[in-house]
């Protein structure tokens, strides 16, 4: 969506001169406390990438916001509602294919993301809270799993690895059963088989 129709909201807005009532939520003039109508542009980073974002502002409240590249090539963008950076992210690579689709809370990355490649093939599939890695990430190569992340809070609990085939490999410390605490003896069981050796 294209904010159209008047062209005071693409007129640039020195981000110096600008301040956020955190109480209404909305951009102000620091000079003389106006609401501002236009485009607001300040240097980010989004998904590990530096970005110029330009938020478009229409009374005070963002409408859009809109990050480029150092090429000024669009690479995301979301509409917002009520003004604070939440809702629906876009991410696309320079050609304009759709890279990924996430939901933003308070500015931070929030819920599950996925990662499509060139060939609109998925490379991530990942979980965040707040910002950061939480719950199970997947990677991918040639449409097989390769790799596979538990997160809590942006603390890797645990990884696995993936054979050639997409099959989980399971460490041998985790394929040991304590079957007699008494004598120590452990028993070897296949979970990707399910079957007793």
């Amino acid at each position: 969506m294209t904010l159209g129709g008047c062209n005071s909201i693409d007129k640039t807005v020195d981000i110096n001169t600008v301040m956020l009532d955190s109480l209404t939520n909305t951009y102000l003039f620091k000079d003389n406390q106006k609401k501002i109508t236009g485009t607001i542009i300040k240097d980010v980073t989004i998904l590990e990438e530096p970005v110029t974002r330009k938020f478009k502002v229409k009374d005070g409240v963002v409408k859009q916001l809109l990050d480029y590249n150092k090429e000024n090539k669009l690479v995301g963008e979301c509409i917002l509602e009520n003004g604070k950076i939440e809702g629906k992210y876009k991410a696309y690579y320079p050609t304009g294919k759709i890279k990924s689709t996430f939901n933003l809370k308070n500015g931070k990355v929030d819920g599950f993301l996925q990662l499509i490649d060139w060939n609109e093939n998925i490379i991530a599939e990942m979980n965040f809270k707040n910002g950061v890695f939480h719950g199970l990430a997947k990677f991918f190569e040639r449409g097989l799993q390769t790799q596979e992340i538990l997160y809590d809070e942006g603390k890797e609990i645990k990884s696995y690895k993936f054979d050639n085939s997409g099959n989980k490999i399971i460490p041998v410390y985790e394929c040991l059963e304590l079957i007699e605490y008494k004598t120590g003896y452990y028993e070897y069981v296949d979970y990707n088989k399910g079957k007793r050796l």
